[in-house]
């Protein structure tokens, strides 16, 4: 490396300025953000996170190449306003990362727990991180074909009062069940039950079509909704506690299926909005959605790596 100090105020700016998940951010405090990162220098051929270790930080890479592998396979090179670390870490994947430096690198390393202080306080970075996970979730799904069963069912007990309305305590029962909600405080989970509508559809009920405008989080409580697209072979079959709806509102894309109730459906609705106030105010509960979100575009990856496998 040719010079004889790391990354001086302005780089430390640009880069992070660079990067999506900081792109927009007020100057002064993207200022403040990047003067909590260490400047880290790795040589070619040096470990930047050890498969066999937890993730205790992430690394935005300021000059050279990183080779990223998950589970002792390729996924990906990262360059320079590129970041390492983050989207495992708030997958709660906190083994199974190997990354390597490919050539000397410059990076901006951030300790987790810094990370979630700055995250805690900036939910327009957490915003931002939603909306980029939820695109690439959509982007993967478009691609995938065949049937898919959503969510997986096992060790979630069917919901037994559907005769009538649901009252407060049975929302909240059926709530905390739902992936994403389950770690939630009682308090939280209180505040978001009252924050959604109940809905009960008759079979054969067009919930919205490819290509219209997403605003609204739909929970299956009992019942089958079927999605279809065109031009995508398979069809996606949305069982109770099923979220749809959360990838294109969070991603702020239109639909891209076309979802319709296959039985008469019970389900709780949620306008992105409100949904949104109520993750601004609840930390944990934005990263367990985050992580949930972040999980299943994982997994979406080792599918399509299965597929291209075995063609």
């Amino acid at each position: 490396m040719h010079r004889s100090t790391l990354v001086n105020p302005m780089e430390r700016l640009l880069v992070m300025r660079r990067n999506p998940v900081f792109t927009g951010l007020p100057p002064q405090d993207l200022e403040v953000l990047s003067q909590l990162g260490r400047e880290s220098v790795f040589r070619r051929g040096e470990l930047l996170q050890h498969q066999d270790e937890p993730i205790l930080t992430t690394h935005l890479i300021v000059e050279g190449v990183v080779e990223v592998m998950r589970d002792g396979v390729v996924g990906e090179r990262v360059e320079a306003e590129g970041g390492v670390g983050g989207p495992d870490f708030f997958a709660q994947r906190r083994l199974g990362l190997r990354a390597t430096a490919l050539t000397e690198v410059v990076a901006l390393s951030f300790s987790t727990d810094v990370l979630l202080e700055v995250l805690e306080d900036q939910f327009s970075i957490v915003r931002r991180l939603f909306r980029m996970t939820t695109k690439a979730f959509i982007e993967m799904m478009r691609r995938l074909p065949g049937d898919r069963d959503m969510p997986d069912l096992r060790a979630r007990p069917p919901c037994r009062h559907l005769g009538r309305p649901l009252d407060l305590v049975e929302r909240l029962v059926f709530l905390r069940r739902m992936p994403g909600f389950t770690e939630s405080s009682v308090d939280t989970m209180t505040e978001i039950a009252k924050a959604f509508e109940e809905v009960r559809l008759p079979a054969g009920h067009t919930l919205w079509r490819e290509g219209e405008a997403s605003s609204r989080i739909i929970c299956v409580v009992d019942g089958l909704v079927r999605e279809t697209a065109a031009g995508r072979p398979g069809v996606v079959r949305n069982h109770p506690y099923a979220m749809m709806g959360a990838a294109t509102s969070f991603a702020e894309q239109p639909h891209f299926m076309t979802a319709t109730t296959v039985t008469p459906v019970v389900a709780l609705v949620i306008d992105l909005g409100r949904l949104l106030d109520v993750l601004e105010d609840n930390f944990e509960m934005s990263m367990a959605l985050l992580g949930l979100l972040m999980r299943r575009v994982f997994a979406l990856r080792r599918t399509a790596r299965g597929l291209e496998a075995s063609a």
